[in-house]
């Protein structure tokens, strides 16, 4: 069975991964991340958002799947085969997460730069 979750909530955590990962080149929406598309790179997106939030933010399977629109095995899956969806790859994620580690500040700074730029857009468009 699926957790529910909150649109809002799911919104924010889709956010919050989607503003990491652009931070390193990494664009994807997500419609794309909840979607049913089963291409290799897709996937291999979505094994880095599972290992990051799993790693990064200490969530449950459940939630993570959730969060993809996915069953919790789908989540645990992802997490247990992120090397050989990215073919073998792991530098993507080290270089990531070393990044992270060094620049956190930064990549926080970087994170609610793009939030309060959303939240400016919507008011915008409400005036």
């Amino acid at each position: 069975m699926r957790t529910k979750l909150s649109d809002t909530r799911i919104q924010e955590d889709l956010e919050y991964c989607i503003a990491r990962l652009n931070i390193f080149g990494i664009h994807i929406s997500i419609e794309e991340i909840q979607g049913s598309s089963r291409v290799s790179e897709l996937n291999g997106i979505r094994a880095l958002i599972v290992v990051i939030l799993r790693e990064e933010r200490h969530y449950s399977f459940a939630r993570i799947g959730a969060l993809l629109n996915r069953d919790h095995s789908t989540a645990i899956h992802l997490f247990y085969n992120y090397q050989k969806f990215n073919n073998g790859r792991l530098e993507d994620y080290a270089r990531i997460r070393k990044a992270l580690v060094k620049t956190k500040d930064e990549a926080t700074i970087k994170l609610q730069i793009e939030v309060h730029k959303k939240a400016i857009d919507k008011l915008k468009k409400m005036l």
